[in-house]
């Protein structure tokens, strides 16, 4: 799969994701491949782990009921304390999100769509854990950064 979609991500002018190693690209690959029906789809689903700045509208980092304050909160919460994650897998990611909604009591929703969302700049996305382990522990922290700053 990544070499056939390595001429469709030059295509669309992601000739520096092109060249990545088989073993940095298929983990990006695999978050769009069971949404995306065609490569053209799969490769426009992965631009916004290339992107250098995301480009999207504040008021959708805010989930349902909750406030700008808040996700302000939260993400200033999300700085300290992911950079305590050991090994950045999916699973220790999760486990440290996990633990840290439950300790805090907020609602799953108020901490992982935020995240989502600031990761990777859309609504509809793969999961927050995914996106983190894939973009990596300083890309993930600098775009916590920014969807701060965006509130």
């Amino acid at each position: 799969l990544v070499e056939r979609t390595r001429p469709f991500m030059r295509q669309a002018g992601l000739n520096e994701a092109a060249e990545l190693p088989t073993e940095k690209l298929a983990p990006i690959l695999d978050l769009e491949r069971g949404r995306a029906n065609t490569l053209v789809e799969l490769v426009s689903g992965i631009g916004f782990a290339f992107a250098t700045k995301l480009d999207y509208d504040a008021e959708i980092l805010v989930w349902k009921k909750g406030t700008k304050e808040e996700a302000k909160q939260i993400f200033g919460e999300l700085l300290e304390l992911l950079p305590t994650v050991g090994e950045w897998t999916k699973e220790n990611l999760d486990t440290k999100l996990q633990a840290f909604i439950a300790a805090k009591a907020y609602g799953v929703g108020n901490v992982m769509w935020p995240l989502r969302v600031a990761l990777s700049g859309a609504k509809n996305s793969p999961g927050p854990t995914e996106l983190a382990f894939v973009l990596g522990k300083d890309e993930t922290l600098k775009r916590i950064q920014a969807a701060t700053a965006k509130l």
